[in-house]
């Protein structure tokens, strides 16, 4: 006689065979779901920005600098004030986020720092029209004597290299219009994988959230983040490049996009050290296998960690005293280098 299966343990080997392959689904539709809002976030970086610059142009008009150059300078004395005002305003929201404790302010303040590069969309003659007018938080640190908005620019020495391909003809000009966009996609599509695995992992009430893209990095959201705020500026400099080729009218900004950047990290490190603490054993693990941000070569990911372990004695920051010091010690190393740039070669930005 053969031993027949009960029908409720068909029931049950059914019910199991159908949650594994929807568990072995779930991966390839969080890529799919990332995907589309990936595309959508790409379609917003360009048409809000293009929609609020048809409200401000109204209101901030184009001033042509060859013929009003009197004018400009009437309207930026004017609201140079402003500028300051505003710069002060996010630089205290920066530091009250870290004093208590609550990183979202300090992202965003730190965001609202680089808010002025989609200003670069107005495509105007002059720079503090339509939507332009973002840029006047910048101009306290565009002074008579020096710009310090050019602090960063060793952050952008690849950005400057390609811009040679530009006169190398046909090739060269596709490659430099071309490379910001992968940056921005890729760069939105870590992120939106990052906020759609972590949205999944909550849902699961997972302690720590280590699949899909998690995987492969402790902070997939800064760092797409990141990498999307790069290409941003990039097709920023791609503008000047193109449609002001005779000379910048713009402002050189990759001071903000450093501060924004070591904020981002800043942040990151926090998190680390507050799930090291909550989940000890768990998270120890989790940072064993998986990367901070993006997995480096063994001799280069030496060098970007050596400041780290220069100034701790340890491979990870362990107190908030900490992270400010390994963010003010990056930080340091970025403006000297940036610095030295710029004496050494004085026209090197223009």
């Amino acid at each position: 006689m053969f031993n027949r299966v009960p029908k409720y343990q068909k029931k049950e080997k059914e019910k199991s065979r159908s949650e594994r392959k929807l568990s072995d689904d779930q991966p390839k539709n969080l890529k799919l779901l990332a995907l589309l809002f990936t595309f959508f976030l790409i379609f917003l970086t360009f048409e809000i920005p293009f929609l609020i610059n048809n409200c401000l142009i109204q209101i901030f008009p184009d001033i042509h600098p060859v013929f009003s150059p009197d004018e400009i300078e009437v309207f930026i004395n004017g609201v140079r004030p402003i500028g300051y005002i505003c710069l002060i305003i996010i630089v205290i929201f920066i530091i009250i986020g870290f004093l208590i404790k609550k990183e979202k302010i300090s992202v965003s303040s730190s965001f609202l720092l680089f808010l002025p590069t989609f200003g670069s969309f107005g495509w105007s003659m002059f720079f503090l029209a339509g939507i332009g007018i973002l840029e006047v938080v910048w101009l306290p640190l565009d002074t008579p004597y020096f710009n310090f908005l050019t602090l960063g620019i060793i952050v952008f020495i690849p950005v400057y290299l390609l811009v040679y391909l530009f006169y190398l003809g046909p090739i060269g000009f596709i490659i430099i219009v071309i490379l910001p966009w992968i940056f921005m996609i890729l760069g939105l599509y870590i992120f939106t994988s990052g906020v759609i695995s972590w949205f999944y992992g909550k849902y699961q009430k997972r302690d720590i959230i280590e699949f899909s893209i998690y995987k492969y990095s402790r902070h997939p959201q800064y760092l797409g983040f990141l990498i999307w705020s790069y290409g941003l500026f990039v097709h920023y400099m791609n503008l000047e490049l193109i449609y002001m080729p005779a000379g910048k009218i713009g402002l050189e900004a990759s001071l903000p996009w450093v501060i924004f950047a070591l904020i981002i990290v800043g942040i990151a490190f926090l998190e680390d050290i507050n799930l090291s603490k909550k989940y000890p054993d768990k998270y120890a693990e989790y940072r064993k296998r998986t990367p901070f941000l993006i997995k480096l070569p063994k001799t280069l990911n030496l060098i970007a960690s050596f400041p780290l372990r220069y100034i701790l004695k340890k491979n990870f920051p362990e107190t908030n005293k900490d992270i400010l010091k390994v963010v003010i010690f990056y930080g340091m190393i970025i403006i000297i280098l940036s610095l030295l740039i710029l004496l050494m070669f004085p026209t090197f930005y223009q």
